[in-house]
């Protein structure tokens, strides 16, 4: 995964379709197509670099990556701060987490190791090994999901790590590649695509996307953006209380949302 700035206009969801090949028709499908509706803006640190966030009992964690900079962290919904910090070993860039049974997992980027984290003190209790990189992540309930910057995604058993199957993200047959930050939601994987301002809604049992959330004005709407400022990432899903929250790389802001129906 390259870490590049480029300016806030340049985000946008033509660059993915341009870069990775989505079919012209994907943008043209619109009982695919979602757009959202902020419900609520909240402060974040424009200094953290979001690798991943999840909801668990009501509290917002998040990972932040970048050596000597990567750091677990539990965040006040309500205003945005930091009630606790950990960090992460400075030969350790952190990427995506999530909670499964009584512990966070949270992968690294090159590193080749997950690790298991205490939710008591945010500290690591355990590592994996894995090949490859690591990027999103996410679980069912079951098993934990896991992308590595490509089209696919493996499923994982928690006790050991193991793959279990793996399935590749498609639209119409054609791979989807930048895989990033993965939530699980009612029984869909939602993701988000590297320097896309899409997210893309995918079946967990044959990878198929089955409908897009087009996001291409969500940074517009940040408290304020500067040259630090990066791409969108970061979905969590409060299931208890229906609620999503999105963030990004560097934003000032992480927006509680609605996605609506495209019209």
């Amino acid at each position: 995964m390259e870490i590049l700035n480029i300016p806030r206009r340049c985000f946008t969801f033509l660059l993915i379709i341009i870069t990775y090949s989505f079919p012209l028709s994907f943008a043209d499908s619109k009982p695919l197509k979602y757009t959202f509706e902020v419900i609520r803006k909240i402060p974040h640190d424009e200094t953290s670099f979001t690798q991943g966030l999840v909801i668990d009992d009501g509290k917002l964690y998040e990972t932040t990556g970048l050596y000597k900079n990567s750091k677990i962290r539990e965040l006040d919904l309500t205003n945005g701060k930091v009630i606790r910090s950990v960090d992460l070993p400075d030969n350790i860039f952190g990427e995506g987490i999530t909670k499964l049974g009584d512990s966070f997992y949270v992968l690294t980027w090159k590193e080749k190791k997950a690790f298991v984290i205490n939710p008591n003190d945010l500290k690591i209790i355990k590592t994996f090994n894995y090949e490859g990189e690591g990027w999103g992540l996410t679980t069912d309930g079951i098993n934990l999901i896991m992308g590595d910057g490509s089209d696919t995604l493996y499923f994982r058993n928690p006790a050991d790590f193991s793959i279990i199957k793996k399935i590749s993200v498609t639209f119409d047959g054609r791979r989807i590649e930048k895989i990033n930050e993965l939530e699980w939601i009612d029984g869909m994987i939602y993701a988000n695509v590297w320097y896309s301002d899409a997210i893309l809604v995918i079946e967990p049992e044959n990878g198929r996307v089955v409908k897009w959330i087009e996001l291409s004005g969500l940074q517009f709407m940040l408290d304020s953006v500067n040259r630090n400022t990066n791409t969108l990432n970061g979905i969590a899903y409060d299931k208890s209380k229906n609620k999503i929250y999105l963030t990004g790389k560097n934003w000032s802001n992480i927006f509680e949302v609605k996605f609506l129906t495209s019209k």
